[in-house]
């Protein structure tokens, strides 16, 4: 185990006991302190040094904060964390306790938001499965395929709202800047989903803003999709399954 995994187990502790372990800090006849007592002070010097770079971020301190921390402290430990940290985050540690879902088709990426409950986390991914193939063909004549570069913005917060993006290649970072001008991320969101709700047929302003987290290319979908959605009983009926399913983020 690398010194950055142990540093990390010491951080988590064991979460069955109640208490924390680390040979090198304290012996047999030596109690640790509860994690309910590390958890704000130690979490707060780790995470400062994560975000400034001071520590690197390896796989073992992932699998550890995987396996021990709530969801709420993975949740928050993870959306100020740098880019490429939740990237690897998402990619290869997300545990069953964070709400996650695999689309039915490839790339097998998974969805990961803040959620209460982990049934029907799976809805929203591939929502126009059930469409059909001349339905699909129409809706795509009235769509647009946008490419964007790792980092670029999708849509901005405050800026006009002109439609919905369904993702097809790609990862996209849905997060919200608070008046502070903090960061709270709301979901990573893979191919199959769609983004830019939850208006669905445009007008207003984005309430978040959506980022590439890698280079991704989508379809966005303009306000014309009302009138599809008027013509097409199918193409509605999954806007409103995907909708639902976006919902919970």
């Amino acid at each position: 185990m690398s010194p950055m995994a142990r540093r990390a187990l010491y951080w988590v502790g064991d979460a069955s006991a109640g208490i924390a372990s680390c040979a090198s800090c304290h012996d047999g006849a030596e109690a640790a302190p509860s994690l309910q007592s590390q958890h704000a002070g130690y979490l707060a010097k780790e995470l400062d040094d994560l975000r400034s770079g001071a520590r690197a971020i390896d796989d073992g301190v992932m699998r550890a904060i995987a396996s021990k921390l709530s969801r709420f402290l993975i949740m928050s430990l993870l959306s100020p964390l740098p880019m490429c940290a939740a990237r690897s985050f998402v990619r290869r540690h997300t545990p069953f306790r964070i709400a996650s879902s695999e689309p039915t088709r490839d790339p097998p990426s998974s969805a990961l938001f803040l959620s209460e409950t982990v049934e029907g986390l799976n809805d929203g991914a591939n929502f126009l499965r059930n469409c059909p193939p001349a339905d699909m063909a129409l809706v795509r004549r009235n769509a647009r395929s946008m490419v964007f570069k790792s980092g670029d913005p999708v849509f901005l917060q405050g800026h006009c709202h002109e439609g919905i993006y369904l993702i097809e290649v790609g990862i996209v970072r849905v997060y919200y800047t608070g008046p502070s001008g903090r960061e709270i991320t709301l979901a990573y969101w893979p191919p199959c989903h769609f983004i830019g709700g939850p208006k669905i047929f445009g007008g207003g302003t984005h309430i978040w803003s959506g980022e590439a987290v890698e280079d991704s290319r989508v379809l966005f979908l303009p306000p014309t999709v009302q009138a599809l959605g008027t013509r097409l009983p199918s193409f509605a009926s999954c806007l409103v399954e995907g909708l639902v399913a976006n919902g919970r983020c």
